[in-house]
């Protein structure tokens, strides 16, 4: 069993004891409660992934373009000298 099918049965087996576990404790709310919490990890995981993807991300080349400009610093250093 691979690491992302153990995963995934934990998860099933991590539901179904909660809807278990909310139906026998309040039944008026079955399961209401653990949809409700799940959907909004899930929407703040989403949500943070776009903010600070954003903001955080950088191009390709932003490490390439960081060395071709110090380079040129540096020669222009070197020939200011």
């Amino acid at each position: 069993m691979s690491s992302k099918a153990r995963i995934w049965a934990v998860v099933a087996v991590a539901v179904v004891i909660g809807l278990v576990a909310d139906t026998v404790l309040d039944a008026k709310t079955a399961g209401l409660t653990m949809v409700t919490g799940f959907a909004g990890c899930v929407l703040l995981i989403i949500g943070s992934k776009n903010v600070v993807g954003r903001v955080l991300q950088r191009p390709e080349s932003y490490y390439a373009d960081v060395a071709e400009r110090t380079a040129d610093a540096a020669h222009e250093v070197a020939d200011d000298g």
